[in-house]
């Protein structure tokens, strides 16, 4: 079961696979997602083996390449592009069996590209473009030909809009889950990914029909939260997160922790401890770095901004399932969406080993 978490690091590391043109040919589109919600890019999710799949994006210039394996028409193998060194002898890729989903089983939607809050490692500031809202009435439009059948959940996150309050963002959420909840019924799982709100809009969230909450801290290290994270606090995020356990529940809110914004692994283990401690699942997202703010990025954190390396990530997610261990904390027994449970981004405790 390590050796996959292993191979699975080293693909994080380097999240890239080439497919050349006769393997490619032989895959259903709808193995690949080019999503218009978060991603830009063609990509693929791959079952690596036991509980742990990824995604990897299709690059001329990858590291590693997907072949076919001689087991079978549908049976892979993830080699090393150069040296062909098998790192995954028995692979078989996931299909999205529905062109909205964004991974398997799950559709996720930003509901506004853009965002007044700048934080320094995301995208979504740098969009100028004219970008609406996606109310109630557009949202419903977007998922109008979804079969329910073949989702286990819909989540949806969303920028701040230049001018909005908590309260305005978390009115249209409010909305948009009761929608899902008329058309769905009570059995879909909902999940949204607000900013650290007060403890009065989750509840507002939770009354709405949300089934699990995600607050995002992205760096357990004050110092370094404040200078990328300028738009938020620091205490005012532990805080909503502690909140949001208190009114869904004990392994119902996760938070996202970004590795490679400078923090140390003592950063990341405390931060992992403190929040299982309130019963709180961590997830641990490698930087995807954004050309644009790499230069911010340096300045502000000392230099010290990079993608994780695998011994990183692996060493990490080991500590990690110690923590969760310990408090009882575990993605598999309440989660049914986002990172959490899908874990094709990152190493999840239980999910991947």
């Amino acid at each position: 079961m390590l050796e996959i978490v292993r191979a699975k690091a080293k693909l994080l590391e380097k999240p890239y696979v080439y497919i050349n043109r006769d393997v490619k040919k032989r895959i259903s589109f709808l193995n690949f997602t080019s999503s218009e919600n978060l991603y830009a890019s063609q990509q693929i999710f791959v079952k690596i083996g036991g509980g742990s799949q990824v995604r990897l994006e299709i690059s001329e210039d990858a590291a590693f390449e997907l072949i076919s394996a001689e087991t079978g028409q549908d049976t892979y193998q993830i080699v090393d592009k150069d040296s062909r060194e098998v790192l995954i002898s028995s692979a078989s890729l996931v299909p999205l069996e529905d062109p909205i989903l964004h991974s398997p089983g799950q559709a996720l939607f930003n509901l506004y590209k853009s965002c007044s809050r700048n934080c320094m490692y995301c995208p979504l500031p740098l969009n100028q473009e004219k970008t609406e809202f996606m109310d109630r009435g557009r949202f419903l439009k977007e998922i109008e030909g979804l079969d329910a059948a073949k989702v286990k959940g819909i989540g949806f996150t969303s920028g701040i809009p230049g001018g909005w309050s908590y309260e305005d963002l978390i009115r249209e959420m409010s909305q948009i889950i009761m929608a899902l909840r008329e058309k769905y019924g009570k059995e879909l799982t909902i999940s949204a990914n607000p900013p650290p709100v007060g403890r009065n809009l989750i509840v507002k969230l939770q009354e709405a029909g949300l089934s699990e909450i995600r607050i995002n801290i992205e760096v357990f290290n004050h110092d370094l939260f404040t200078k990328l994270c300028p738009g938020y606090d620091f205490e005012q995020t532990c805080e909503a997160i502690g909140n949001a356990v208190q009114i869904f529940g004990k392994n119902r809110v996760s938070t996202n922790m970004v590795i490679g914004l400078g923090e140390t692994d003592e950063d990341v283990c405390s931060g992992i401890e403190y929040f299982a401690r309130l019963g709180v699942i961590t997830i641990l997202s490698p930087l995807d770095i954004v050309p644009e703010r790499i230069n911010d990025l340096q300045r502000l954190s000392g230099g010290g901004v990079k993608r994780p390396d695998w011994q990183r990530l692996y060493n990490l997610a080991l500590r990690q399932k110690e923590i969760f261990s310990k408090y009882g904390v575990n993605p598999l027994l309440h989660l049914r969406t986002m990172c959490g449970r899908c874990s094709s981004c990152n190493i999840t405790p239980f999910v991947d080993f």
